[in-house]
């Protein structure tokens, strides 16, 4: 019992971001923090700051998650269809133990499904999670170019009617 109390105060005294709520305005520092971002087989310090303006979904994913890795297809038609307009982001957690070698193994077509991808995905984040305490997955966090989080949804949500309704919806605001 006193390990458990343990680490949970060690794991609320590194974990300082407090969860957000629809309609809630991100922090500056959800723009701010470098990120590692996994891409072609390559890692790289990336921060969210550039795309601002833009709307993002952030797919919360895992390599052992069938339903994640069958989402994928549509999230890259999805970003392809709306370069300008949509960033698309994968975010695998650190709590899914996948770290670099098993995403890549994934991405590259190494592991079942045997296909490749080349969506870029944030690596063994804690910060994302903890604004967006998903509780399953596949999870999508869906931010407006407003910088604000409109909803958390199942993967059954992507498509491009949710997208344009966003689209939209930012014309008349």
């Amino acid at each position: 019992m006193a390990m458990l109390c343990l680490n949970f105060w060690a794991s609320a005294q590194t974990n300082t971001s407090i969860p957000l709520k629809i309609g809630d305005k991100l922090p500056e520092a959800f723009w701010k923090m470098e990120h590692e971002v996994y891409q072609n087989g390559k890692l790289s310090k990336v921060s969210l700051a550039q795309q601002k303006g833009k709307i993002i979904l952030l797919d919360f994913w895992a390599t052992w998650c069938g339903p994640c890795i069958n989402g994928f297809p549509l999230l890259e038609t999805m970003q392809q269809q709306y370069p300008t307009q949509l960033l698309v982001m994968g975010v695998n957690t650190a709590n899914t133990h996948d770290g670099f070698t098993r995403v890549d193994q994934l991405f590259s077509g190494k592991i079942p499904p045997y296909k490749t991808f080349g969506q870029a995905s944030i690596i063994n984040d804690t910060y994302l999670k903890a604004l967006f305490p998903t509780k399953s997955i596949p999870c999508c966090v869906w931010i407006n170019e407003a910088g604000r989080l409109v909803a958390i949804t199942g993967s059954s949500f992507v498509s491009t009617t949710t997208i344009n309704n966003l689209i939209n919806e930012s014309k008349i605001n």
